[in-house]
């Protein structure tokens, strides 16, 4: 973002990747869910914690691109890319 380096687990990445590939349409946190992979045990990851992390490094980052899209998922909103200093 910007020349900054932002530090991602490979979940984190899974689903910053699925929302770059998916720009400005929603995906359902089920599909969300099913492409970071399971957590530890096989059990699903917490969508919620993993998107405010990834959010809070891109914050970090200087640009605020991810969004909740309430009862349906989330969305990686482009024109917040293009609007950021």
């Amino acid at each position: 973002m910007h020349g900054r380096v932002v530090r991602l687990s490979l979940r984190e990445f899974r689903l910053l990747y699925a929302l770059a590939g998916r720009a400005d349409e929603v995906i359902g946190t089920a599909d969300l869910i099913s492409i970071v992979g399971p957590g530890r045990g096989g059990v699903p990851v917490a969508l919620t914690p993993m998107v405010k992390r990834v959010r809070e490094k891109l914050v970090r980052a200087g640009v605020d691109p991810v969004e909740n899209v309430r009862g349906l998922g989330y969305r990686l909103a482009v024109a917040r890319l293009s609007s950021a200093p």
